[in-house]
């Protein structure tokens, strides 16, 4: 457990509206090793973004955490304070959001943006006087530096230049310059391919993955796309409304999924190799409000049985580090066995 990174322990975050309240972020429970690629996949509105913004609690309010625990390097960030948190955030941990035109400012040059960061995290000394120019030397050089290494072509003439005048694959690659200014140890990427054509959605994963290879950036990389957390990750946890139901490592997610959402999930894909009709999932997700009892998933399974109408359906380990929140899988009926033997049921 040494190398443990990140640890969500019952992370629970609400977002109280005039309706009622919505559990975004439902009893998560993830961890996150040193160097480790975890993908968070699912559809719109199962609450992965809420995820990644409350690790650096950044939920808007009214939004709030309720209950859980977000342990990074042994410190428990929920008991941390807004200044304390402020040096966290971006040295410790950064995100990379996922429209790179409305994150960016557009009133500022691309190169002071990302030198910003390294000033606010006093990455380059705290010279005065004669000294500052030294300093602003220093990070003009460090920013260029940035810029080159995430492949921003011709960076001295580029350094000047507004959002504006970027391209969106160059601003998303500078938005991951801003986040890798000061050598963070988690980077949470939030879609951050989402509105790029295909060719430049790969090479900007490509650059992902040479900063996890070669500064040992860890990365929580939240997907719409199966295929792309399949050939990115190294382990993948599967969302829906609000909680983890099925994760693992790529091979077993992936090549045999459990969780009959995983399994709809997968046949939603289109295959090249194979001629068969696209199989959506029937239904909708449900109302985060008034969420049915039991598994969500029951309204749109097809193996639903009157069982999944009951309590809360717990994880169960289908292998080495394999969890499912299924009822149809093994691990339940021995989870279920073990927790009457020991008087927590029945």
């Amino acid at each position: 457990m040494s190398d443990l990174l990140l640890r969500l322990q019952n992370l629970t975050t609400v977002f109280p509206t005039s309706r009622g309240t919505v559990t975004a972020v439902n009893d998560v429970n993830l961890t996150v090793r040193e160097g480790e690629i975890l993908g968070i996949v699912g559809e719109s509105g199962c609450g992965k973004s809420a995820t990644l913004l409350s690790i650096l609690r950044l939920v808007a309010r009214p939004g709030h955490i309720t209950t859980g625990e977000i342990i990074f390097r042994d410190r428990d960030l929920r008991a941390a304070s807004s200044a304390q948190m402020r040096t966290v955030r971006g040295k410790e941990i950064a995100m990379i959001f996922q429209d790179p035109l409305s994150t960016l400012n557009p009133a500022f040059p691309v190169g002071e943006q990302i030198g910003e960061s390294l000033r606010l995290h006093g990455m380059l000394g705290r010279g005065l006087g004669p000294f500052a120019w030294g300093r602003r030397g220093r990070e003009r050089r460090r920013v260029l530096e940035l810029m080159a290494e995430v492949g921003i072509p011709s960076p001295a003439h580029r350094y000047a230049a507004y959002p504006h005048q970027f391209s969106g694959g160059m601003q998303q690659r500078a938005l991951i310059a801003i986040g890798l200014a000061c050598e963070p140890r988690l980077l949470l990427a939030d879609e951050p391919t989402t509105a790029l054509d295909v060719t430049i959605q790969a090479q900007i994963l490509d650059l992902m993955r040479d900063i996890n290879r070669n500064r040992g950036t860890a990365i929580i990389l939240v997907t719409h796309d199966l295929g792309v957390a399949a050939e990115f990750c190294h382990t993948i946890a599967v969302m829906y409304a609000g909680r983890i139901v099925e994760r693992g490592t790529v091979d077993q997610v992936i090549c045999d999924p459990q969780h009959p959402y995983t399994q709809g999930l997968l046949a939603c894909r289109p295959r090249l190799d194979r001629h068969e009709p696209i199989r959506p999932i029937p239904g909708e997700v449900p109302d985060l409000i008034d969420m049915p009892p039991g598994c969500a998933f029951h309204t749109r399974c097809g193996f639903a049985r009157p069982e999944c109408l009951g309590a809360e359906i717990p994880m169960s380990m289908s292998g080495d580090a394999h969890y499912v929140r299924c009822i149809r899988h093994t691990g339940y009926e021995r989870h279920q066995a073990l927790a009457k033997r020991v008087g927590l049921t029945g």
